[in-house]
C-alpha cells in the first residue's frame, strides 16, 4: 500500500494507533513536550484525569531498571532508567510490543538485540499497550544517564500498580542503591575470577573503562541478563 507521507516524514504516534486520521510528527517523537499530545491525552476527560489527581510530572521507580511516568489515571509511560545505561552494550535492534498487546506484570515486554544475544525487558505493570516509541533504539544507543521511554500502557488500576514504587526522595535513594548494587555485583565477579579490583576514577565512582571492556563480551552479557530478570515470587 502506498504511503500518504514522504519517506523522510514521521507519522504521529496517535495516527499510528488509529485514533486520528492524519498527522505528521514535527518533533522527532518528543511526545512529552508536544502540545498536540497533551491535548490528546486530555481529550474526553472530565478535567481531573490529566489534572491535579494525575501527578503528571511524577516519575516512579522500583521495578528493576524501569521508570514509569503517570500520564493520567489509566495511562502509564514505561521506559528504562538512567542506571541501565551503565550496563547496556550497543544494541542493533529493539523489539517493542505491538499496540493492543496485553501485558501482565513480569511478562516480557521488549527485547534488545545485541551482538552477544537478546536482552529481555519485563513489564512493571499489567495492562494494554497503546503506543510505542519508534525512536527508542536510536535514543538507547545515544543516551548516557538519561531515561528513554519505550511504550505507553493503559492500566485499569494504575494507582494500585504504583503502590510499591518510589518517587521523590525515595526514588533518589532507590536509584543510588541500585547504582551501588551494580558495582558490588560486578566487582565481586571480577575479584572472584582474578583477585583483582575494578579500575575506577580517583573518587571511586564511575569506572575508568566501560563495563563490557572489563569482561569477555559473552560473559559480560550473561552477567547483565541476570540483573534484568524479574524477582522470583
Amino acid at each position: 500500500m502506498r504511503k500518504l507521507w514522504p519517506e523522510n516524514e514521521m507519522p504521529c504516534l496517535w495516527m499510528q494507533a488509529g485514533l486520528i486520521d492524519f498527522k505528521l510528527c514535527d518533533r522527532n517523537y518528543d511526545c512529552e513536550n508536544c502540545p498536540f499530545d497533551a491535548v490528546m491525552r486530555n481529550k474526553g476527560r472530565d478535567g481531573e484525569e490529566g489534572g491535579r489527581g494525575a501527578r503528571k510530572t511524577a516519575l516512579y521507580y522500583g521495578y528493576k531498571f524501569s521508570v514509569i511516568k503517570m500520564i493520567d489515571r489509566q495511562t502509564a509511560q514505561i521506559g528504562i532508567n538512567q542506571n541501565a545505561f551503565v550496563l547496556l552494550p550497543a544494541s542493533v535492534d529493539l523489539i517493542l510490543p505491538e499496540a493492543g498487546t496485553m501485558l501482565k506484570k513480569d511478562d516480557r515486554a521488549c527485547t534488545l538485540v545485541t551482538e552477544q544475544g537478546k536482552l529481555d525487558l519485563f513489564s512493571p505493570l499489567s495492562g494494554e499497550v497503546i503506543l510505542t516509541n519508534p525512536t527508542a533504539l536510536e535514543r538507547i544507543n545515544q543516551a548516557w544517564f538519561q531515561e528513554v521511554w519505550l511504550y505507553r500502557q493503559r492500566v485499569k488500576n494504575l494507582e494500585q500498580g504504583l503502590r510499591n514504587m518510589f518517587m521523590g526522595e525515595q526514588a533518589r535513594a532507590f536509584l543510588s542503591q541500585q547504582y551501588a548494587h551494580i558495582f558490588r555485583y560486578l566487582k565481586a565477579e571480577i575479584q572472584g575470577r582474578s583477585g583483582s579490583s575494578m579500575p575506577t576514577q580517583m573518587d571511586g565512582g564511575v569506572p575508568v573503562v566501560p563495563m563490557e571492556r572489563i569482561f569477555r563480551p559473552q560473559h559480560y552479557f550473561t552477567l547483565i541478563q541476570r540483573l534484568f530478570l524479574p524477582e522470583k515470587s
